[in-house]
């Protein structure tokens, strides 16, 4: 019985994730002068955002410049923050699973 509860918590809490959504600063193509404040649930793919700093990221996300730390407990269970450094401009074509420590990921929290 716990466990089963412990379960239907989990579910809980994933499906809330999944419906997060927060405003973001964000710069669009055609747009490069200025950063837009919109819903994250108006982003797009292309879209260059400016990070959050003490909130759940909305989506995954590339890091292109800077680095940040982030906590990803929720997603894999380590207890330490990690740190995540921008992706180096190479001619390699970005790889979900090798290019996953330039990566942010939806619903981890940014320290």
């Amino acid at each position: 019985m716990t466990s089963l509860v412990e379960t239907l918590k989990n579910l809980r809490s994933i499906r809330k994730m999944a419906h997060y959504s927060c405003n973001v600063n964000v710069m669009r193509s055609g747009n490069e002068d200025e950063l837009t404040t919109v819903s994250s649930e108006e982003l797009v793919p292309g879209d260059v955002i400016e990070v959050p700093e003490n909130t759940n990221m909305p989506c995954d996300l590339i890091l292109l410049t800077g680095s940040c730390i982030v906590n990803e407990s929720m997603l894999t269970g380590e207890s330490i923050p990690v740190i995540k450094n921008s992706l180096p401009f190479i001619n390699d074509i970005y790889d979900v699973d090798a290019d996953s420590k330039y990566t942010l990921y939806g619903g981890t929290k940014v320290i």
